[in-house]
């Protein structure tokens, strides 16, 4: 794991909450964009950020986000489904959760939700460690065979009572989420989480505007606050 990629704030004995952000791959898609965002809108008077990627991709999450918040490199966390390294990537990740005790693991794809959990619960549940998960869309929807669909399926299935929170972009993964039998008091839509996180764990000086909170959900339409929150 390479810990050298670190803020020059940076204090291992801060009482700020911390977060564990995991990411299974490092180029800079659309998950990576959303977690780029995400961090440099947190309030750093509050949280104490963290990132573990994946070695799939050429880095440039972690070259854009170098010198904001430590970076460790999960080097056996890939997009490949492999039992074994599946296995030996959650060990390793579960090692990282023991040194930086973080309050929060913040999984982003399939991968890393499903490797990200198991380090959370196995071989036992690490106490007072709350697991999000938030997805782009599930993994099954993908042009994958048949019989990786249906692994996809039954590991999402398996892991989601390792999971404390499941964020969904859109109706139709919700819905979906409906069908899996997930734990409907799990699953929340990003939209919702934005505007109560935007209240909560953004700093003051970055709260999520009205163009901003467009730009994070990647949507055109205005942005209104919903009369039941």
């Amino acid at each position: 794991m390479d810990d050298k990629i670190k803020p020059q704030n940076f204090s291992p004995t801060s009482q700020k909450k911390r977060v564990l952000f995991v990411i299974t791959q490092s180029e800079f898609g659309g998950a990576q964009r959303f977690l780029y965002d995400f961090i440099t809108h947190l309030d750093k008077a509050r949280f104490e950020p963290f990132l573990a990627v994946g070695i799939t991709g050429d880095g440039e999450l972690a070259k854009t986000l170098s010198g904001q918040l430590p970076i460790y490199t999960l080097v056996k966390l890939t997009r490949d489904i492999s039992p074994w390294q599946d296995l030996a990537a959650a060990w390793e990740l579960r090692k990282l959760i023991k040194k930086l005790r973080p309050d929060v693991l913040f999984l982003n794809s399939s991968k890393a939700g499903f490797v990200g959990s198991l380090a959370a619960a196995w071989p036992r549940a690490i106490p007072r460690l709350k697991v999000i998960y938030r997805i782009g869309g599930w993994g099954f929807n993908d042009p994958w065979p048949q019989w990786k669909k249906r692994l996809i399926i039954f590991l999402e299935q398996f892991s989601a009572k390792w999971k404390n929170i499941i964020i969904v972009n859109n109706n139709h993964d919700f819905i979906q989420a409906q069908q899996l039998a997930l734990n409907r008091k799990k699953v929340y839509f990003w939209f919702i989480m934005v505007w109560k996180l935007t209240k909560s764990i953004f700093s003051p000086e970055k709260k999520l505007a009205s163009n901003y909170s467009r730009k994070l959900l990647n949507v055109p339409a205005k942005f209104f606050k919903l009369k039941s929150l």
